[in-house]
């Protein structure tokens, strides 16, 4: 989402163009017409903050003087109001709802402040230390069972993981890195008031199993244009039920990281911004 398309409604309305997070980035973004990183994965709530000063000050305050004017009544207090509504309440509906999130994503019963919030942060900072698929990490962490080891759990996530370009040293580096996260993970879930399978269920309603990838939509189309759309149709069908498992064909073709083909193509990697 960026600054120029968004509904009164608060839906982004312009998906072009568009564009996955797959790899876990917190600086992602494929806009190359976005040189300064304004609309990044982490700045997303910021610009939608500019989207409501857009709107309260091109709409609702000249809406509002002219009421105001109309009945013959001072206007200030509604502006200062207005503001406070952009300033203040947005910021603490927005944490109010990204503190849900957090909570179903990692499968809590309930979010238990700065404790909840560091094992958040420190995740994201494990996330951003090694290349890791941001929807897969999350499926598969569902996966990982209250009395397993570090090292056990750590099998279950790592076909999220993948290590390019890596020395051992490295590797081995940021196994430990995971490994110590699961860790607390693993005792932050002994104190869960879920059942383990009351967790999965509440970490597999939040965290889909199967999503647009950049990659899949460039098949579909490039299909498409030569009067195929049979993958069109089936990956409707796919992503029409997003959060169940489907079947072992399904998974096999599209529960899949970013093919190695894909991974630096124009117009699946990186796109330009024609609006």
């Amino acid at each position: 989402m960026n600054s120029d398309n968004t509904l009164v409604g608060g839906r982004t309305m312009d998906y072009g163009p568009f564009g996955w997070m797959e790899t876990f980035d917190p600086q992602y973004q494929p806009f190359t017409s976005d040189a300064y990183g304004n609309f990044t994965f982490i700045r997303q709530p910021t610009a939608m903050q500019v989207n409501l000063r857009t709107l309260a000050s091109s709409a609702f305050e000249p809406l509002l003087k002219h009421v105001a004017k109309s009945h013959d009544v001072d206007v200030h207090p509604f502006i200062d109001e207005l503001h406070k509504i952009v300033e203040e309440e947005y910021l603490q509906k927005f944490m109010e709802h990204y503190t849900e999130v957090q909570r179903e994503k990692l499968g809590l019963s309930m979010f238990v402040g700065s404790s909840d919030d560091e094992l958040w942060s420190s995740l994201m900072r494990v996330m951003s230390n090694a290349p890791c698929d941001f929807t897969i990490f999350f499926r598969e962490l569902a996966n990982v069972d209250t009395n397993m080891a570090p090292k056990e759990a750590y099998g279950v996530i790592a076909r999220s993981l993948s290590s390019p370009m890596m020395g051992n040293d490295e590797k081995n580096a940021i196994t430990t890195e995971w490994e110590a996260w699961l860790e607390r993970y693993l005792q932050r879930l002994q104190g869960n008031s879920f059942s383990p399978e009351e967790r999965r269920q509440v970490m597999n309603r939040t965290n889909p199993k199967y999503v647009l990838r950049n990659w899949m939509g460039t098949l579909a189309y490039e299909e498409a244009e030569e009067g195929r759309f049979e993958l069109v149709e089936e990956l409707q069908r796919v992503l029409s039920d997003p959060y169940n498992e489907q079947t072992e064909a399904v998974a096999a073709r599209w529960y899949q990281p970013t093919p190695q083909w894909a991974r630096q193509l124009p117009g699946v990697t990186f796109f330009s911004c024609s609006s």
